[in-house]
C-alpha cells in the first residue's frame, strides 16, 4: 500500500477536487500519489487555502470559485459541507461536467435532491463517502495515509447500469486500493447513523457530561487526570458543530432512533447501578464487550 502502482493509468485526465479541507486534501494527495502526471483543480471558499495547496505541489491550480471549473473536467468531487453538495452539483453540471461524486456524510437527501440530478443523458451523480477522517480540520491536516485504504461506499444511482461513468468511477477507486461498498443511500443514511452520526453525539454528550459536573475550580485536575479513556472516547466531539448540524438536518431519523435506544439503554443501566442490581449489568457489559470485539478495532 506505500507503493503505487507505477503501471496504472488513470482513466480520468483532469480531476476537480471542490473543497479542498482535510478529507478533500487527502484525497487529492492519494490521487496525485497513485496518478502523478494527473491535472488537479482544487476549490477553496478560501483563495490563500487554494493557494497553499497549489504551492505544496499536490494539486496544479487553485481557485475560490467554481466558475474556473468548465467541461474540460473528466471528475468533480465535492468535498464540502452537506448543504452546500446540490447547488455546486447543479452548478457544476450547467458548465458541462459529466461525472460529479460527493464525499458528504449523509446520502438520501442528496440523491434525491433536484440539484443533484443530470441536465442530461451523458451526465452522472455518483453520491459516495469515503469512511475516513477526524476531528481536524483544513488542508494543512490533510495526509493521504487518512483515507488509504478505507472502505469507500457507493450509493448507484438509478442510470448507474446503463452509465459507462459508473463503471469507469468504482474502478478508479479500486485503482487506489479503496475497498468499495456498493450500498443503498436509505441504507447508508441508517448504518452509518449507527456508526459514525450516534458516537458523535454520544462523544458530545459525554464531554457536556463532564462540563457540567466538573466544578471549575476542579478543571485544571480534571485535566490532567483525563487519559486515553476519556481522549479516545470524545475525540470526535471536537469535530467541526456545523457538520453536527448538517447531519443532525439531513439523517434526523437515524439519529433520533439511535439517541432514543441509547437513552433507553443508559436508562436501565442507571436503574440497576442506583438499586445495586449488578448481575444484569454485568451480563449487559459482558455482551457488549464481546459484540464489540467482534467488530474489530479499525482505527
Amino acid at each position: 500500500m506505500n507503493t503505487p502502482k507505477t503501471n496504472q493509468k488513470s482513466p480520468y485526465q483532469h480531476i476537480a477536487i471542490v473543497g479542498t479541507g482535510l478529507i478533500g486534501g487527502s484525497l487529492a494527495r492519494l490521487i496525485r500519489y497513485h496518478f502523478p502526471d494527473i491535472t488537479l483543480t482544487g476549490v477553496s471558499r478560501r483563495l490563500a487555502a487554494a493557494k497553499d495547496a497549489e504551492k505544496s505541489g499536490i494539486i496544479d491550480h487553485g481557485y475560490d470559485s467554481i466558475n474556473a471549473i468548465n467541461s474540460d473536467v473528466d471528475l468533480a468531487i465535492i468535498c464540502t459541507p452537506i448543504d452546500t453538495i446540490p447547488q455546486f452539483t447543479t452548478s457544476l453540471f450547467a458548465k458541462g461536467v459529466s461525472v460529479i461524486s460527493d464525499i458528504g456524510s449523509t446520502k438520501s437527501s442528496i440523491a434525491k435532491h433536484p440539484n443533484c440530478q443530470p441536465h442530461n443523458d451523458n451526465q452522472l451523480f455518483i453520491p459516495a463517502h469515503p469512511m475516513a477522517g477526524n476531528e481536524l480540520r483544513g488542508f494543512e491536516n490533510s495526509t493521504k495515509e487518512l483515507i488509504q485504504g478505507c472502505n469507500y461506499l457507493v450509493c448507484p444511482p438509478k442510470n448507474a447500469q446503463e452509465h459507462p461513468g459508473y463503471g469507469v468511477f468504482t474502478s478508479f477507486l479500486r485503482q487506489m486500493d479503496f475497498s468499495v461498498i456498493e450500498i443503498d443511500a436509505e441504507k447508508h443514511d441508517h448504518l452509518v447513523g449507527i456508526a459514525s452520526h450516534l458516537p458523535y453525539f454520544m462523544a458530545c454528550a459525554t464531554v457536556e457530561a463532564a462540563k457540567s459536573l466538573v466544578d471549575k475550580d476542579d478543571f485544571d485536575a480534571f485535566k490532567r487526570i483525563v487519559s486515553t479513556g476519556f481522549a479516545s472516547t470524545t475525540r470526535v466531539s471536537a469535530s467541526d458543530p456545523n457538520w453536527g448540524k448538517d447531519i443532525a438536518e439531513t439523517n434526523h431519523s437515524a439519529i433520533e432512533k439511535g439517541l432514543l435506544e441509547a437513552i433507553n439503554t443508559l436508562t436501565k443501566w442507571r436503574a440497576q447501578i442506583i438499586n445495586q442490581n449488578l448481575d444484569p449489568l454485568k451480563k449487559d457489559l459482558q455482551e457488549v464487550s464481546a459484540l464489540r470485539n467482534k467488530l474489530g478495532h479499525r482505527s
